[in-house]
């Protein structure tokens, strides 16, 4: 990633949308923020608003409340917005782990805003386009998608590579046990970024880099009609992207469970995914694909696939190497980025340091 130094932008003096964040984030309630801090709930609601300016008391009892650095609440970053946000998640999710899920994002992408103002990123190179006018399916994007990036043919080797490669940022976020996999959006500058959910499976982690994806080239940035189905269309974008039709066909032929594991050895991606593609592609009947589910479920790998199939999971790099940047090329000593993102320093020492020291002991062995 080449990196280029930039100018250093001011700061406003507080960015009142920045609090509920912090507050929703923390998981806390408006009126136990109201009583912690020692003022009504109407004015934290007025703060939060941008109606009403807290005093810098106020403010610092806020920040030492919420536990972020004052200076957290001084960036300009915008907030993203989540009115018409696509998610691949597995079950309905509760309003307020929802809002918590969606601040940690937003904190997110306040801190790559941050380590943006230093350095700068490749343009990113992928392909969009509009299903309503292109008169294409999302299958045939995917393969466009391919050729464009000159991706040979069989499995991807290291999607999360090839992402970053062509300037999509992936970020890690942990969500506990909220059911979120993974978010795509595009900043206000046009920086794609996927976050994506660091606890779920290595095979899944790959799955939902591909559907995000879908969701960047299909449908971010468009005015999609209500009827049209975003979900299926990001997974047959990710069926075909990562299982291209014309290669794998001939592999679903015959589909049992040992089958299943030996095509996951191979393509890196879910047994459930790969019985899912073969009922896509007709290689199955229903009655088939409802038999073989069942198998799954009786043999316990519709929850938890088999151990021995499991594969390293990938990791995102830019991020870490943006860090890189500011501690080794920018002489940022630990204590001051961690200012300059506005985290404490026990939370930026998990988030950030954590990793780098794990990746420099392996390349001492």
């Amino acid at each position: 990633m080449k990196i280029v130094k930039l100018k250093r932008t001011s700061h406003p003096e507080f960015n009142h949308k920045l609090i509920a964040i912090a507050r929703e984030q923390r998981g806390i309630g408006q009126s136990e923020l109201a009583i912690k801090v020692g003022i009504d709930q109407g004015n934290i609601s007025r703060i939060e608003r941008g109606i009403q300016n807290p005093t810098p008391e106020t403010m610092e009892k806020i920040a030492e409340v919420l536990n972020y650095s004052i200076s957290f609440f001084r960036q300009e970053s915008r907030v993203l917005e989540f009115e018409n946000s696509y998610y691949r998640r597995k079950l309905k999710i509760p309003k307020k782990d929802l809002l918590k899920a969606e601040a940690s994002i937003n904190v997110s992408k306040v801190n790559l805003d941050a380590l943006l103002q230093l350095v700068e990123l490749p343009l990113s190179n992928y392909l969009q386009f509009d299903l309503s006018k292109d008169s294409i399916t999302p299958a045939q994007c995917a393969m466009k998608l391919r050729k464009h990036w000159q991706i040979s043919n069989g499995y991807v080797p290291n999607l999360t590579q090839l992402l970053e490669k062509n300037g999509i940022v992936v970020i890690n976020i942990d969500f506990g046990n909220i059911e979120i996999d993974g978010h795509a959006v595009v900043t206000e500058n046009n920086i794609p970024i996927i976050f994506i959910n660091k606890n779920i499976s290595a095979d899944r982690y790959r799955l939902t880099l591909a559907h995000e994806l879908g969701h960047l080239v299909l449908h971010l940035g468009k005015d999609i009609p209500k009827e049209r189905d975003v979900e299926e269309e990001a997974f047959l974008f990710a069926g075909e992207f990562m299982m291209p039709e014309r290669e794998i066909k001939s592999e679903l032929m015959e589909v049992t469970i040992e089958r299943l594991m030996q095509h996951k050895q191979y393509w890196k991606i879910s047994m459930g995914a790969l019985l899912k593609r073969a009922r896509v592609l007709e290689m199955i009947s229903e009655n088939q694909y409802k038999y073989l589910w069942q198998q799954m479920t009786h043999l316990g790998y519709k929850r938890v696939e088999p151990a021995k199939l499991d594969f390293p999971k990938e990791q995102p790099s830019i991020l870490r190497q943006l860090i890189d940047a500011h501690l080794d090329e920018l002489d940022y000593k630990e204590s001051d980025l961690a200012e300059f993102l506005g985290l404490r320093f026990s939370e930026f020492e998990d988030q950030f340091l954590s990793d780098r020291l794990r990746i420099r002991r392996n390349n001492k062995k």
